[in-house]
């Protein structure tokens, strides 16, 4: 009897949520201010861990989207019998792609998934139960323009509050579950 080969490579998606749990820190620390009374400049720091964790999640957004990409390469290249050459181009291609992709809204997610994958509109696919497509969309696309606002002008222009962004982490979460479950589906 031949033994299965046991898989522990992690999916992107757990790693994505590895990298959440680690960006939780500047909330903490929020809670640690709060719970000294005489720190001075408190809305301005709380005002900096705020942003900072919008930053980084949006960071690791990106990085779980062309880690999604590589592992739908990976498995493309493992179920086809390519010429080392095909898998070349393939690689060569993604490549290209993960160079130009440098803001994970959910256009540029469709299109980038198109154009290394062969996978039209995946943001299209995703479902979330009591939410339309158009809403759900929004609030990725809301999240990337206050990162760009951040990344531009050094403010967010808004109060961020600590459950707005945990909101906004959950929400992530969720799409990337649902792209994941998409491209395995889909390969």
């Amino acid at each position: 009897m031949q033994q299965e080969k046991l898989n522990l490579t992690r999916t992107p998606i757990q790693l994505f949520s590895k990298r959440l749990t680690h960006i939780k820190y500047s909330q903490l620390i929020i809670n640690d201010l709060l719970d000294n009374k005489d720190v001075g400049n408190f809305h301005e720091k709380k005002r900096y861990l705020l942003e900072s964790y919008i930053i980084n999640l949006v960071a690791s957004w990106q990085v779980f989207i062309e880690e999604l990409l590589k592992f739908g390469l990976d498995k493309i290249i493992e179920k086809t019998n390519l010429s080392p050459v095909a898998i070349k181009i393939l690689e060569s291609n993604y490549d290209i792609n993960i160079k130009r992709f440098n803001t994970p809204n959910t256009s540029n997610i469709d299109q980038t998934f198109k154009t290394v994958l062969g996978i039209e509109k995946i943001t299209n696919d995703i479902n979330i139960s009591g939410m339309q497509l158009d809403a759900l969309k929004s609030k990725v696309n809301q999240l990337l323009e206050i990162r760009h606002k951040i990344a531009h002008t050094g403010n967010s222009g808004q109060e961020l509050e600590i459950e707005t962004n945990f909101d906004f982490m959950k929400h992530l979460m969720t799409v990337g579950e649902q792209l994941e479950d998409i491209v395995i589906r889909k390969i």
